[in-house]
This record gives C-alpha cells, structure tokens and sequence, in this order.
C-alpha cells in the first residue's frame, strides 16, 4: 500500500475521534438554544435531557410553536461532519484486512452497511420531524439497524483477523448488546411515545446510547489507527491474517 494512501488512512481514523468530539461540542451547544417543548408537554422550557430527543433539536419549529433556527443549524451542522467522516472511517476501515480473505469481506459488506447507515442518518438529518415526519423517522430506524449489522460483522471480521487485537471485538460487542436494549426499549416505548413515561424512556434510552457510542467508536478508532501504523512500521507482509 503506497505511503500517501497509507498516511490518509491514519488521518481519517484520527478525524473520528474529532467527530464524535465536535458532536458532542456542539450537540451541547445546540441544546441551550432550543426554545421548550416534548412531545407529552409542549408548554416546557429548554431542553430536557430526559424528555426530548435529539431529533428535536432539528426542528424548524420547536415543540413549544418558537423557531428552532440556532438550535438546528448547529445540531444539523455537528450530524453533517459527524456522517461524513464516518463514512470515510467505513471506506478505509476495510483495507485492514487486505489479507485476511475472509475478514475481508465481512468487513466490505460491514462496510456497506454502515456507509449505507450514514446515508439514511443524512437523509433523517435533511427530514426534520415537523416537516417530515415519516420519512425522518424510516430513514432513522432503517439507519438504526444497518449500523448494528455493520458492527456485528466488523466485530466477526477482527476476530478472524490476526492483526486485530479482539479486545476491540469486545468493545463492538458490547455496543451492539446496548443498541439490541435500545431496540426492545423502542418496541416497548413508541406506542406509548406520547405518554410521559414512553417519552422519558426514549429520550433518557437516546442520550445514553448516543454518549457511550461517544467513547466506545472512538476506542475503536484509536485501534485501527494503531493497528494500521503498527502494520505500515512492519511492512506489507505484516499484513497476514487468519482464514
């Protein structure tokens, strides 16, 4: 693999990392600005950590009838960098495993699907509720369980992977067993969404996903860039892996 491709592929693991950084900056930020207003309760003030969602914060017009402008081209803003560079970390992230046959493919098809996931994460972004309603909410559901069928497959492809350390295996793993929580709390709660309680649960549910993927993608992130700095210090041949 040629050095300058070699170089670039170690930036887009770092810019991950800057992702989920500026995510949660300005995801931040965007919560200070947006007017009140949940689903049960649209005569609240602020936003609430444990009733309103993230996708709130993309409205054009808040819950509580006041434009949303500040919050949503800040919230809109953070989910435009973070899809991007997401899907670059997927594009590259296969090339880890160039010798690895097996691995290999697991990790493109992985590849697929999550690429395909920030995708529709673009299109919920581009929807807001208020407007689109239907198509946001499809297109985030959808995006929901591409991303978890990517993180499976990528958490089989390190296994079967040499050059992969399997302790970021258990890091995906354990991701994947909080998004499948995240799945049976959504079946339970959105008949109910507009209960005080089916609110809490999905918007206390959303927070606490979205925050532990904060550090557990970026752990493995941080992998990769070891692994493919360690794999370019030993040369070509380092690539080897398990079938």
């Amino acid at each position: 693999m040629k050095t300058k491709q070699r170089n670039w592929m170690l930036w887009v693991f770092v810019l991950v990392v800057f992702a989920y950084v500026q995510w949660a900056v300005l995801s931040t930020v965007a919560t200070f600005y947006y007017p009140g207003g949940t689903i049960p309760n649209h005569d609240t003030v602020g936003y609430s950590f444990w009733s309103n969602t993230f996708s709130d914060m993309g409205r054009r017009v808040s819950l509580s009838g006041e434009p949303n402008t500040v919050s949503r081209v800040i919230w809109e803003t953070s989910m435009y960098i973070y899809e991007l560079i997401l899907c670059l970390f997927f594009a590259v992230l296969p090339r880890l495993f160039s010798k690895a046959k097996s691995a290999r493919r697991l990790a493109t098809i992985g590849s697929i699907f999550g690429i395909t996931a920030m995708v529709l994460l673009f299109i919920a972004t581009s929807a807001p509720m208020d407007l689109h309603e239907s198509i946001h909410n499809t297109a985030s559901l959808v995006s929901y369980g591409a991303i978890g069928v990517a993180l499976i497959l990528y958490s089989i492809a390190i296994f079967r992977n040499e050059s992969f350390p399997k302790t970021y295996a258990y890091v995906l793993v354990a991701y994947i067993i909080i998004l499948v929580a995240g799945g049976v709390i959504g079946i339970i709660s959105i008949p109910n969404w507009e209960t005080e309680w089916g609110n809490m649960l999905i918007s206390t549910y959303e927070h606490i996903q979205g925050y532990i993927e904060l550090i557990f993608i970026p752990i493995v992130a941080y992998g990769a860039w070891r692994v493919d700095k360690r794999l370019r210090d030993l040369g070509p041949e380092s690539m080897l892996g398990k079938d």
